[in-house]
């Protein structure tokens, strides 16, 4: 009886074993899921409101093991994406941002407190009374947006509006509201894709928690026109007269990133626009001379519409080359970027200074009877 009791005693332990495994399985997604110990040693982690606590730094190992931890487990929060910028270059090593307890503060204050790895950040200063002047000293990014947040801006974004960066985060047919892909991918690094998609396009409403990051820490590289940790942000859309030069012309990788780009643009610009006046005069001159063989519209005869046809062809050809530049152009203007609109117009204002006075008839091409 007693055999029989402990094997049933280890028949329960190995389910319970079993099951345990199964519910930390799969994606990580349990915050607390981690096997960094966190060292805790001093007396201010259980009562940081002792007066001799104020100046009390936590230690290196501690918000190393801290960050570890919690960066294991969800690479892709945006505290997270703050610490990878910090890594990634020298630049940001002197900000304040940068710290080690600043990045701990920027997870663990709002955005997940409750993970493991924010047991010592959560002991030390997320209690009022804590005295710790590392805590304020070195705190949070003011309002940077929590993982919830950015996730939801992303979705939000892309479903009204498929921009690029949205491919970045991918999402799932079976998920309600195509709520993103929350497995901590590279590419959907969310602090990173949400500033590159307000980046394009800032007076979007789910921006307005973008701006108001940036407006308290203007030199965060995500919100800078640089590069953001995930890459090249994507050109503006601003829909009003702006400067600058980063910009979609036309094409997806036609995009200036240097003034001298930005002036070849723009004289290739300024002589499409020019030479497609000419091609304006050319059609019309066809057209006048075309219109001087033209027959009276009295009848319609199979041998008339034959005899035509190769005329249409040729006029339907300039046509579709006409179109095209002229719609290029204005496409061009829609950017509302100053400088390429005034290529545009001054192309063709030079053009007509240059080819208007060989226009044989009139400015515009009349098709004729034949």
């Amino acid at each position: 009886m007693r055999i029989s009791t402990t094997l049933l005693a280890t028949i329960i332990t190995l389910l319970s074993t079993s099951v345990q495994g199964q519910d930390h399985g799969g994606m990580n997604m349990n915050p607390s899921s981690n096997n960094t110990s966190i060292p805790m040693t001093s007396p201010c982690y259980t009562d940081p409101s002792t007066s001799s606590c104020a100046d009390f730094q936590m230690e290196s190992a501690t918000v190393d093991a801290s960050i570890q931890s919690l960066c294991t487990a969800m690479p892709y929060m945006p505290g997270c994406s703050v610490r990878n910028a910090c890594t990634a270059t020298s630049q940001f090593s002197s900000k304040s941002w940068c710290s080690g307890m600043s990045v701990l503060a920027d997870v663990c204050q709002t955005d997940m407190p409750k993970m493991t790895g924010c047991k010592a950040w959560v002991s030390l200063c997320g209690n009022s009374t804590s005295v710790v002047k590392q805590c304020k000293s070195q705190g949070e990014i003011p309002n940077i947006p929590t993982t919830s947040e950015a996730s939801g801006f992303i979705t939000s974004i892309c479903t009204e509006m498929n921009m690029p960066g949205c491919e970045k985060c991918k999402s799932s047919s079976t998920m309600s509201k195509r709520q993103m892909d929350m497995s901590g991918s590279e590419t959907c690094d969310y602090l990173s894709v949400y500033s590159d998609l307000c980046k394009s396009m800032p007076n979007m409403s789910q921006c307005q928690k973008w701006t108001s990051m940036c407006k308290t820490t203007p030199d965060l590289p995500f919100c800078t026109s640089g590069s953001s940790s995930s890459g090249e942000p994507a050109p503006s859309m601003i829909m009003y007269f702006h400067t600058g030069i980063h910009e979609y012309i036309l094409f997806k990788n036609w995009i200036p990133k240097t003034s001298g780009q930005m002036a070849g643009a723009w004289f290739a610009i300024f002589f499409i626009g020019m030479l497609y006046e000419g091609f304006g005069v050319l059609r019309g001159n066809l057209e006048a001379k075309w219109a001087l063989t033209n027959q009276p519209c009295t009848t319609l005869s199979l041998g008339a519409f034959t005899a035509s046809l190769p005329r249409d062809c040729v006029r339907l050809v300039l046509r579709f080359v006409d179109a095209t530049i002229g719609y290029a152009l204005m496409l061009v203007t829609m950017t509302f970027n100053v400088a390429l609109f005034f290529a545009v117009v001054t192309g063709l204002a030079v053009g007509t200074f240059l080819f208007a006075k060989f226009r044989a008839v009139s400015a515009e091409p009349k098709a004729g009877c034949h």
